[in-house]
């Protein structure tokens, strides 16, 4: 996996999370690659992770993005975000005229394998996707 991997700083300074997304996105379009990952620069992934990713994405042509597992960086079995999903009617989004509000699936859940299935998502965290 590693040869085809093309990293690349686009900045002196940090342009932000959106700007340097975008301008990295930018990069990977002009140079006509077929994907783009994304992580943060305070995150890490295991070394199979893209290549399970891409695997996933090659597999349905409408898969748009794909989203591994984020855990919190304090413990290392605790969920972050399995992807965004919606959520419907909690107190919030209804005093505020929503429906739903969109959440991070398994965000402070014990990971126990319970969201090892793939599934379908509404979105995914620009900390680390495919």
């Amino acid at each position: 996996m590693e040869e085809y991997i093309d990293f690349k700083f686009l900045n002196r300074q940090n342009a932000g999370f959106c700007k340097g997304n975008n301008m990295a996105m930018k990069f990977a379009i002009e140079k006509e690659y077929d994907y783009v990952f994304l992580l943060n620069n305070n995150a890490y992934i295991e070394s199979d992770r893209i290549d399970k990713l891409t695997k996933v994405m090659e597999k349905n042509e409408k898969v748009g993005m794909a989203q591994p597992k984020v855990y919190k960086t304090w413990n290392k079995n605790i969920l972050d975000t399995t992807g965004h999903i919606f959520k419907y009617g909690n107190r919030y989004s209804w005093v505020n005229g929503f429906g739903g509000t969109t959440i991070d699936r398994g965000e402070f859940e014990e990971d126990v394998g319970q969201y090892n299935d793939k599934k379908r998502i509404l979105g995914c965290c620009g900390c680390s996707v495919l």
